[in-house]
């Protein structure tokens, strides 16, 4: 292997040698005219036999202009995604909240709903106080009318409104009843007592 690349290293030198002659040859029988030397001199140089095309400023400006669209344009998409991150993020921050105030909404509705049920229950336990009390002043007054004379009867029930005369004269004993009934003698008293009879027959 090693004599391999010998031989081919002995073979590149003399074909080197060799085109160094045939163009050293060339340049002094003036076959070569400016052009043709001035490749090969690039050749033999170590260049390309193949000069560059020069760059024109046109194209120049173009490829910059065109570099600097790139990165305008890479800019702005990142501005556009940092902008997409801070709406999906904003987005997500109101979405929590609505489901805060959800639940506090709920919360909410829960404690009203309790205080309602608080305030209705404290209202029958002081209708029910209240109840309590005026049938015990009801039964206390209605066997203070058994003690007193018909006539007394009369002048307090026809102090009293309607609703309560009546509730009164269908509370009374029969016997009580009829001594107090017997003592409405002037119009305007048959009037009011017939006013509560009436009502006690619609009550049934």
């Amino acid at each position: 292997m090693k004599k391999l690349y010998n031989v081919l290293a002995l073979v590149c030198v003399v074909l080197i040698l060799a085109m160094a002659g045939l163009a050293a040859y060339l340049v002094a029988s003036g076959r070569l005219d400016a052009e043709s030397r001035k490749i090969l001199g690039r050749w033999l140089r170590g260049g390309s036999l193949v000069e560059a095309a020069p760059v024109a400023k046109e194209d120049l400006a173009d490829s910059t202009g065109r570099q600097a669209a790139g990165k305008q344009l890479a800019a702005d998409r990142s501005r556009e995604e940092l902008t997409e991150l801070l709406v999906d993020r904003r987005l997500a921050e109101v979405g929590y909240q609505q489901e805060q105030l959800a639940v506090l909404r709920k919360i909410l509705d829960q404690q009203r709903h309790d205080l309602q049920a608080s305030k209705d229950a404290w209202r029958r336990q002081v209708q029910a106080a209240r109840d309590q009390t005026q049938d015990e002043a009801f039964v206390h007054q209605l066997k203070l009318f058994e003690s007193l004379r018909a006539k007394q009867v009369r002048d307090i029930l026809m102090d009293m409104d309607d609703e309560q005369a009546t509730r009164f004269l269908a509370a009374m004993k029969r016997q009580t009843a009829a001594d107090v009934m017997g003592q409405f003698k002037t119009e305007p008293q048959r009037q009011r007592l017939g006013s509560w009879l009436q009502n006690l027959r619609e009550a049934g």
